[in-house]
C-alpha cells in the first residue's frame, strides 16, 4: 500500500491485540512501539511525536480519551485512531471531538484496522504536503517582492537618466567622467561610461524578463528607453 506512516504507536490493555497489531504493521515496515499498559504509552507519548497512535478507549489508570487530549495537545499533527469494545454514541462523539481521527469497534477485521491507518497516513501526507505548499508560496512572494523592489529601482535610473538626457538635449550625447587623479589614470579606461552602464542595465533588465517579471512588451520599451538615453541605440537587438 502507499502512504504508509513511518512511526506508529500501539496501546491496549489487551496483549493479544497488541501482539496482532504489531506483527501485522511490523510486516508492512512502519516502525512500531506497541504498550499494554497505558501508563508506560503516556510516558514514552510525552517524549515522542508519532504519527499514528492506535489506543483501546477503555483502559485502567490512563484512558485513550486521556491520551487523546495530552497528543492533541502537545503534537496535533498526530493521528489518533481509538479501538473499543464499547460502541456508545457518547463516547464516538466525545473521541471526536476531541480530535480523533477515526473509531473503530471490537471485535474488527485487521483488513479494516488497516484501511484506516492508510487513510490516517494519506490524510497526514496531505497536510504535510499542503503546509510544504503553504511556506514555498510564501517564498515566492518574498521573491517576487525583491524582484518588484529591483524593478522599481531600476525605473527611477531609468526616469532620472532619462530627464538628465532631456536636460541636455543640445550637447554632445557622450557623458565624460570627472578627470582621475594621477594614481588611478592606469585605471580610467576601466571607468564607468554610457556603454558599460548601458550594458549593466541591460542585464538586469534581461533577468527580469527571463524570470517573467516584464513582459516581452515591457521589456522593449524599457530597452528603447535605455538605449536612447545612454545613446546606445544601435545597440539593440539581440544579443
Amino acid at each position: 500500500m502507499d502512504a504508509w506512516p513511518t512511526s506508529l504507536v500501539i496501546v491496549d490493555d489487551d496483549r493479544y491485540i497488541v501482539s496482532l497489531l504489531d506483527e501485522v504493521f511490523q510486516q508492512e515496515g512502519l516502525a512500531v512501539r506497541s504498550f499494554t499498559s497505558s501508563v508506560e504509552a503516556q510516558a514514552h507519548l510525552a517524549g515522542h511525536t508519532p504519527d499514528i497512535v492506535i489506543t483501546d478507549i477503555k483502559m485502567p489508570d490512563v484512558t485513550g480519551l486521556d491520551l487523546l487530549r495530552e497528543i492533541h495537545a502537545r503534537a496535533p499533527e498526530t493521528m489518533v485512531i481509538i479501538i473499543t469494545g464499547y460502541s456508545s454514541l457518547q463516547t464516538t462523539l466525545e473521541a471526536v471531538q476531541l480530535g480523533a481521527f477515526d473509531y473503530i469497534t471490537k471485535p474488527f477485521l485487521l483488513g479494516e484496522v488497516k484501511l484506516v491507518v492508510q487513510r490516517a497516513a494519506e490524510q497526514l501526507q496531505l497536510r504535510r504536503e499542503n503546509r510544504r505548499l503553504i511556506d514555498r508560496v510564501s517564498e515566492l512572494e518574498d521573491e517576487v517582492g525583491e524582484l518588484r523592489r529591483q524593478f522599481e529601482a531600476i525605473t527611477r535610473d531609468f526616469t532620472a537618466l532619462d530627464a538628465e538626457m532631456r536636460a541636455r538635449r543640445g550637447e554632445a550625447r557622450q557623458v565624460f567622467l570627472p578627470q582621475p587623479p594621477l594614481a588611478l589614470k592606469p585605471y580610467a579606461a576601466q571607468a564607468e561610461t554610457p556603454r558599460s552602464r548601458y550594458s549593466a542595465k541591460l542585464d538586469l533588465l534581461e533577468d527580469l524578463h527571463r524570470r517573467g517579471v516584464l513582459s516581452d512588451p515591457e521589456f522593449e520599451s524599457a530597452r528603447r528607453r535605455l538605449a536612447e538615453a545612454t545613446g546606445q541605440s544601435g545597440a539593440e537587438g539581440p544579443r
